[in-house]
């Protein structure tokens, strides 16, 4: 493996890809981020075909025992081993195919990956991708995984949003609802992709731009599109909470939680609209204790800073948004459906913060 290594900033590597990032407004090129920071959750480079040898070597005895090879591939909480998530992935109708695979997907500021080890035929997947979003590597990969199980394959298709988003930021939202429902039904429909998902960040790209009417009115495009998803209605009650419109978003969250009455996100977001849920008053010494830098994921962190009475959080590639408390520590934010915990030792230093979103959690560590 000679095109594999830790990296570092000073060290110059033959034909390194530079890493980028997706805006709302296009690509850019992604923040930098000394990889002494996420270590070996993120600080190795490698290529597609250092990565097969790797794979090769782990079917035999030269590099782990059989013991540790067991070890390794043993799933657990999670169905987690060491380094690796055991799994089946079912592939797209008709067949529904169930494979046994061994995978990983990692990222980290510019770049996205997916390792896929189907041991029974020692087959293997590997996808790079110098952009940090990967939000098709998944699709592709499924793609490729139909093609060596011989199942039938969908084309890949082009972004709605993507599409609908130009048009918006050139022209208009109303023109681009327009365009998206002729689209829709034109004969070039099977190029695109429709998915809930699409118009669901594009209404949170809008949000991103401060263009929140806009993003309710595609907010409002995904529940016509998906009347029984509970996703829409969360969503589009968020936008209207951001907007302001209380009563509407109370509705849409009440919506969302008739579809699916396990929507944690939903039921906190209505005691806060219903008052239920109480700010409180935090002395300025433990709003200072706070700020700094926590690392949830190789390649997302989020900065807090104390200014002036105010606890302030930005994540990366996101704006600067408030934190409201509830307790001493624990705070949310009214722009976006989210909760965040602070985490403190015995000694009552801050160790890392608990990020809710969307049913989730995410432990982040501080690390400045």
């Amino acid at each position: 493996m000679k095109n594999s290594g830790y990296d570092h900033w000073g060290t110059i590597i033959n034909k390194r890809a530079t890493g980028y990032s997706r805006t709302p407004r296009g690509y850019q090129n992604a923040a930098y981020l000394d990889m002494s920071i996420p270590y070996a959750a993120g600080s190795l480079y490698s290529t597609v075909e250092d990565l097969f040898l790797w794979d090769q070597a782990l079917y035999g005895e030269k590099l782990l025992s059989a013991k540790s090879r067991e070890l390794m591939f043993k799933p657990n909480l999670n169905s987690y081993g060491y380094g690796f998530v055991i799994t089946k992935t079912t592939l797209a109708p008709p067949t529904k195919l169930a494979v046994p695979v061994i995978q990983h997907n990692g990222g980290i500021n510019g770049f996205s990956t997916v390792i896929i080890r189907m041991v029974d035929e020692k087959r293997l997947i590997v996808l790079l991708d110098n952009a940090e979003d990967g939000q098709y590597l998944d699709k592709i990969a499924q793609g490729l995984m139909s093609v060596l199980y011989d199942q039938p394959v969908d084309n890949p298709k082009r972004s709605i949003a993507d599409t609908v988003l130009n048009t918006t930021l050139e022209k208009n939202v109303t023109s681009a609802i327009a365009q998206y429902r002729e689209l829709k039904v034109g004969r070039t429909a099977g190029e695109y992709d429709f998915g809930e998902t699409e118009l669901n960040r594009l209404g949170y790209q809008l949000v991103q731009l401060k263009k929140v009417t806009d993003a309710i009115e595609i907010f409002k495009l995904n529940v016509e599109m998906y009347p029984q998803s509970s996703n829409v209605y969360d969503s589009l009650g968020e936008g209207y909470m951001i907007h302001g419109d209380k009563e509407l978003s109370i509705a849409n969250y009440k919506k969302s939680l008739e579809l699916d009455p396990k929507n944690a996100n939903a039921t906190s977001k209505l005691a806060l609209l219903s008052g239920e849920q109480k700010e409180v008053k935090v002395d300025q010494k433990i709003l200072d204790s706070y700020a700094g830098e926590y690392q949830l994921a190789p390649t997302f962190t989020i900065t807090v800073t104390s200014e002036n009475g105010k606890l302030m959080a930005q994540a990366t590639g996101q704006q600067k948004f408030e934190l409201f408390p509830t307790t001493e520590t624990d705070f949310y934010l009214k722009v976006t459906a989210a909760q965040v915990t602070f985490v403190k030792d015995s000694s009552g230093n801050v160790t890392e913060m608990i990020l809710t979103q969307n049913g989730r959690k995410g432990t982040g560590k501080k690390i400045r």
